[in-house]
């Protein structure tokens, strides 16, 4: 077995181990960054939030304009935090305690009030949200769609003429297959879900994905030359591979060159024809129209499940 393999192979045991035993909380730490409120409230204005292992660090911003910060553990999705006011003379006074709690989506709460990070570019829920560069972190059973890379390029937006239902675009490192995601059919139950397809003909394969925050993304995606069609969740699962991929930053020219990100994109929207855009587009459409028919007899439900607990 190789080292790659063996440390996958630990990462997925770790990880059902987890989700069992803990099966209220969340595949995702928090992300670190500055969160506000999703609803209106006086209670505070900003959240900076910092993990390290299973310890949060919080600096909130009240609404009299002072800063009040504290630091405490999760215990089973709850952290129970005694914020402290510094004085210029260094001494500290109490300030009341907060309660954070973590579902099992990745949603973080203080004191029964849902907090979000912020995210100033693209606004959440946003299939803009998948632009940029993506990493495989681990995946099971290894999908040959990612071959030896291991990553993913999503990066630009197109819309189809015919249905002016917008995708993200891009490829995939061996330079071989175009990857298109569109935002998954208005569901009740699935925030950051989006379903896409990779290549065409015997080539094809289908995704479904959740982002959690702005950095963290899970999902499935079927094997090479399977049917384009979703016919239940049990049967797409028994065949799939489950993946958990992060963002990259774009960490300099060379290396960018190096490995094809800059060119790559550029290549596919060239050099590939219109009409196979389209189909790509077309082949996600009707993945929507299933998966919107499935959820009736409650077929999706048990994927979104599965997704949302970050295990296979």
């Amino acid at each position: 077995m190789s080292k790659a393999k063996f440390f996958i192979s630990i990462f997925l045991l770790g990880l059902s181990i987890y989700t069992q035993a803990a099966s209220s909380l969340s595949p995702f730490a928090p992300e670190n960054g500055f969160y506000v409120a999703n609803q209106p409230t006086n209670a505070f204005r900003g959240i900076n939030i910092e993990i390290q292992n299973n310890t949060i660090f919080v600096s909130k911003f009240n609404v009299d304009s002072t800063w009040t910060s504290g630091s405490s553990s999760f215990q089973q999705g709850t952290a129970t935090v005694q914020m402290v006011k510094t004085n210029p003379d260094n001494t500290t006074i109490p300030e009341g305690i907060d309660t954070y709690t973590i579902d099992n989506n990745g949603n973080l709460s203080i004191n029964n009030i849902g907090i979000q990070r912020l995210n100033f570019k693209y606004g959440t829920d946003n299939l803009n949200s998948l632009i940029g560069i993506w990493s495989v972190a681990s995946s099971s059973p290894p999908p040959n769609s990612f071959n030896n890379s291991g990553f993913i390029i999503l990066s630009q937006e197109y819309n189809d003429p015919n249905t002016n239902t917008a995708m993200i675009m891009g490829g995939d490192i061996n330079k071989s297959n175009i990857i298109g995601f569109a935002a998954a059919p208005s569901l009740s139950l699935g925030n950051n879900t989006y379903i896409g397809v990779s290549g065409s003909g015997n080539t094809s394969r289908f995704f479904i994905v959740k982002l959690y925050g702005l950095n963290h993304m899970v999902g499935f995606v079927s094997p090479e030359g399977a049917p384009i069609v979703f016919i239940n969740a049990d049967d797409f699962l028994s065949s799939a591979s489950f993946f958990a991929a992060t963002r990259m930053y774009d960490i300099g020219t060379n290396l960018s060159n190096e490995l094809g990100f800059t060119t790559l994109v550029n290549n596919i929207f060239t050099s590939t024809p219109h009409s196979q855009l389209s189909v790509l587009m077309a082949q996600i459409n009707a993945l929507s129209s299933q998966i919107q028919a499935a959820i009736p007899n409650g077929q999706f439900s048990n994927l979104l499940s599965k997704l949302s607990n970050g295990n296979q």
